[in-house]
């Protein structure tokens, strides 16, 4: 009889084959003992055999061979190495009958406490309940122990895997390392190799990515759009670690995600210790400070989001939307409209730039405006008005919430009573009933807090110290509106008096937000 032996283990730690030395052993053994001759052996390494989209190569090589004739019988350590799926037992059961018809006499198949006999109805139904039944229970022991074993980590805040996060990035000292090892094929260095690049993963901030992290930070309070900042960074080739465009809905939930903070995240969440308190990544460098995070994750929960808005070209038009109707008060929006232009020396054929109130049911569609004049006479007001702000409008101080102190109070009486009930100082019914009461507590002030936050946070427009660093912005459009919300409401535009080739300033009365 001509036989394969067959080893597998799930998770080998050590990634150098001792996992499974023992099964290899075994199927030595079992092979003399039933008198057969171990031609080859099949070992598939750190390979799950209860998934579906896992695919075993050597396992497939296996079942090719007995297919082909090349060997007549197999050997596995236990049933569940052979398999923890139905479909595979169906794969060696129908190759079994298909040989038995024929002058093979069958397919033999042999643990080492086992030989099935494939013919008899009723080894069929014993390795099925083997493989599905009890190999079935074994899988949900094991991720129970799995998840057990991360709620753990979470707790300790010891992260467990997964891709790296945008803003961390290893050495290239450690990636070169990690290219020699997979090179060598030494399974034990690559793996220490990757350790050491998956530990700077987490770990180490990337000087450019935090930058512009915290750059694109700044600029979101300061008025400016996801998509401005997100068409910059793909031009600037700063892509996502998928190495991929950004969209700005990625770079939104990429810029108010706590792990920025160094906070630890758990099934989405931020995972907790005992006490009920934030868990923190042990040795992170955190990107923002915890307060910068809540400051832009409330910025972000207050402002409404479109459905469909996409990183198309840049604004072209700075004052869409902000210029009003003087007649109908509704939004004028900037059009492109070509016609005939009277300059010095007759007419010409050219495209114009206008303001044009719409015409929509509620607007009356009477008004409009010569575009580019009008933007250099509102950007020229701005800069005049910030000239006139004394330096403590014009930063906005903003004062801290006034509730500050009542929340750190909260968390520790709550910790103290938790302590109390470890301790055994407090009965823990009593003990339970005080931190349920501080844990509500906490959680109104933290949302009192948020309430806080969004209304401190929402875009007020991007911060500049005087009038010529407006000017300076020249056909920056998107800064430059960052700049005009912070310090007008809307502009009016008022019926024209008399018609004439000549651009009007006194139609455009600027609204005034107060400082």
């Amino acid at each position: 009889m001509i036989a394969g032996g067959y080893a597998r283990i799930s998770r080998d730690e050590d990634k150098g084959l001792r996992g499974i030395g023992k099964q290899i052993e075994d199927d030595r053994e079992r092979a003399l003992e039933l008198g057969w001759t171990l031609a080859r052996l099949y070992v598939d390494d750190d390979l799950t055999a209860a998934k579906y989209d896992v695919r075993r190569p050597a396992f497939e090589q296996m079942m090719t061979d007995l297919a082909d004739g090349v060997i007549n019988a197999a050997l596995v350590w236990k049933s569940d190495r052979f398999t923890r799926l139905d479909y595979d037992l169906t794969r060696l059961f129908r190759e079994h009958a298909f040989k038995a018809k024929g002058r093979h006499g069958g397919i033999k198949f042999a643990s080492k406490a086992t030989v099935y006999d494939l013919d008899d109805p009723a080894t069929h139904q014993r390795l099925t309940i083997e493989v599905s039944i009890i190999g079935t229970g074994e899988v949900s022991a094991m991720k129970e122990r799995q998840t057990r074993e991360h709620a753990r980590k979470a707790e300790q805040g010891v992260p467990t895997g997964g891709r790296r996060g945008f803003g961390y990035q290893a050495t290239p000292e450690t990636l070169a390392e990690l290219d020699v090892a997979k090179k060598s094929g030494d399974k034990i260095r690559i793996e220490a190799a990757n350790k050491r690049v998956w530990s700077e993963l987490r770990y180490r901030q990337d000087p450019r990515e935090a930058a512009a992290l915290r750059d694109a930070r700044n600029r979101l309070l300061g008025g400016e759009k996801a998509p401005t900042i997100a068409r910059e960074w793909n031009a600037q080739g700063l892509l996502t670690p998928l190495g991929r465009l950004w969209h700005p809905s990625v770079l939104r939930s990429t810029i108010k995600s706590p792990r920025l903070a160094g906070y630890r995240i758990y099934r989405g969440e931020i995972a907790l210790d005992r006490n009920g308190q934030p868990v923190f990544v042990e040795g992170q460098e955190p990107i923002f400070t915890v307060e910068e995070h809540e400051e832009i994750a409330a910025y972000f929960a207050g402002t409404p989001r479109t459905r469909n808005q996409v990183p198309h070209g840049n604004r072209t038009f700075l004052l869409s939307g902000l210029l009003r109707c003087g007649l109908c008060k509704q939004p004028m929006w900037g059009n492109v409209v070509k016609g005939y232009v009277k300059e010095t020396g007759g007419w010409e054929d050219r495209a114009r730039r206008i303001y044009r109130c719409s015409g929509a049911v509620t607007s009356c569609g009477k008004q409009s405006i010569n575009a580019p004049k009008s933007e250099a006479h509102v950007i020229e007001l701005v800069a005049r008005h910030i000239d006139q702000l004394t330096p403590e409008i014009v930063s906005q101080n903003v004062a801290a919430w006034d509730k500050a102190e009542q929340l750190k109070h909260a968390e520790i009486k709550r910790n103290e009573w938790a302590d109390a009930i470890d301790s055994g100082d407090a009965p823990p019914a009593f003990g339970f009933a005080k931190v349920s009461e501080w844990d509500e507590k906490i959680k109104e002030l933290k949302r009192e807090r948020q309430d806080w936050q969004r209304g401190h946070t929402a875009a007020k427009g991007r911060v500049v110290d005087s009038g010529k660093d407006l000017r300076a912005m020249g056909d920056q459009v998107d800064q430059q509106r960052a700049v005009v919300d912070r310090y007008l409401s809307a502009v009016l535009v008022k019926k024209l008096k008399q018609r004439g080739p000549h651009f009007q300033p006194k139609r455009l009365e600027p609204i005034w937000i107060e400082q």
